[in-house]
């Protein structure tokens, strides 16, 4: 019974999997960095995928622009591990200038300077990057209730009490 039981939460992971099949998704890109996007691809294991988020909006003025006139906003890139395009685990969190463009083109800048620039647009930025909560913590939720599921038919096999009438002869 309980090998049915996990054969299906494994079958129920599979047809998952195939339904995470990717089209192509706007990935944060550094301009100078050639990485294709527009692939299709099976996205079940993924362990550097750049996610690249708005944080705060700056002016429209000459102020907030690159060297190449663009302007930008102050935002957020960082790595992640995920799993079936559930994010387990970020890293490499760093802030950035962000073009707000649908193929997800950023430039590097300093935290510093790119505090300074929100000082003097009369924008607050956190002292911490703010990384939202589906990619900080809901994730590791689903991943902790999956495995649950899956874990407990084990646990029930291998910790049973004992029957008592079975020593009530």
């Amino acid at each position: 019974m309980y090998g049915h039981r996990l054969f299906n939460n494994l079958v129920t992971l599979a047809v998952l999997a195939f339904l995470f099949w990717s089209a192509p998704q706007a990935q944060a890109n550094d301009p100078d960095e050639f990485d294709p996007v527009g692939k299709w691809e099976i996205s079940l294991f993924d362990l550097a995928r750049e996610k690249l988020i708005k944080i705060a909006t700056f002016p429209q003025t000459g102020d907030y622009q690159d060297t190449n006139g663009i302007h930008f906003d102050a935002g957020l890139v960082f790595k992640q591990v995920r799993i079936a395009h559930i994010p387990l685990w970020n890293y490499d969190v760093r802030w950035c200038g962000y073009y707000g463009d649908s193929d997800g083109h950023y430039f590097s800048i300093s935290e510093d300077k790119l505090k300074e620039l929100a000082r003097s647009a009369g924008v607050r930025l956190a002292a911490k990057p703010p990384i939202p909560d589906w990619d900080s913590k809901y994730g590791k939720m689903i991943l902790g209730f999956f495995l649950l599921g899956i874990l407990q038919p084990l646990l029930d096999k291998y910790f049973k009490k004992p029957n008592a009438e079975k020593f009530n002869h």
